[in-house]
């Protein structure tokens, strides 16, 4: 099948704005997500979701809210994931959206860990073909969650399977790196081959804090609102079911988020 890349202009700030797009997770709940964007007082344009089943593989679901959806597709590689990744785009175009963003390979530190390369992009590339089958209009999503620059470069799976690039980065990995060159050489590697960038997944993360984290928010929206960088997305996570990433019981870090993007 021909690949053909989705209208970017259309759905995707340009790289040279340093104005990202602004998305949310606190469970895939239209009205909690937006009772949380009040709370940090912003307003959400993209709400972040996850593919069902054991692996990730099944439909994604239809939600009753105008805001955009970045969609996680987890573990492609089992047998029909082309034929399975078109149902995940098929759905969503019928549900009449149009330029939904799709996390290929979800969670990819399971990725790295076990795949060569090869195989990794191999899946990579079968998931875009399907789901650009069932949605033409399609953000497809680089997103790794780990690894140093060499290999989130060495397992990308190709301009033409890839509309925007994006990474992980919790406050985890920021109190272990302070500044993530990885992460921006990752991001100035992306927009040097005209991508965008972006945050598939930031925030908080409990037993990692220092000052209730506001000096990493901080950090990180000068990342974000910084033009050379070419952010076009960003998704906080704020799950307070999840016990770790729960932004508000961190006075600190809401006063920082609220003063950057509010």
């Amino acid at each position: 099948m021909t690949q053909a890349t989705a209208d970017l202009s259309l759905v995707v700030r340009p790289a040279s704005t340093g104005t990202a797009e602004l998305g949310l997770y606190c469970t895939e709940n239209a009205a909690t997500v937006e009772a949380l964007a009040s709370t940090l007082g912003v307003t959400c344009q993209r709400m972040s979701v996850y593919c069902g089943g054991g692996n990730h593989t099944g439909l994604a679901g239809t939600f009753n809210t105008t805001m955009g959806l970045s969609v996680g597709v987890g573990d492609t590689t089992v047998a029909g994931a082309t034929t399975t990744a078109q149902a995940i785009g098929a759905e969503q175009y019928a549900a009449g959206r149009r330029g939904t963003l799709y996390r290929v390979m979800w969670e990819q530190s399971t990725y790295f860990g076990g795949y060569s390369t090869s195989k990794y992009i191999t899946a990579f590339q079968a998931v875009t073909t399907g789901i650009r089958a069932g949605d033409p209009s399609a953000i497809i999503s680089y997103c790794p969650n780990q690894g140093g620059y060499s290999t989130l470069v060495n397992y990308y799976p190709g301009d033409a399977y890839v509309d925007v690039c994006q990474i992980d980065y919790y406050d985890t990995q920021w109190r272990t790196a302070g500044t993530d060159t990885a992460m921006l050489d990752f991001f100035l590697w992306a927009v040097a081959r005209g991508k965008s960038t972006g945050l598939g997944e930031w925030g908080t993360w409990r037993g990692s804090l220092t000052n209730n984290n506001g000096s990493y928010i901080t950090w990180m929206a000068g990342i974000i609102n910084n033009p050379i960088y070419g952010v076009a997305y960003q998704e906080l996570f704020s799950n307070k079911g999840d016990g770790s990433t729960d932004i508000t019981a961190w006075p600190l870090a809401v006063a920082a988020y609220r003063a950057a993007f509010g």
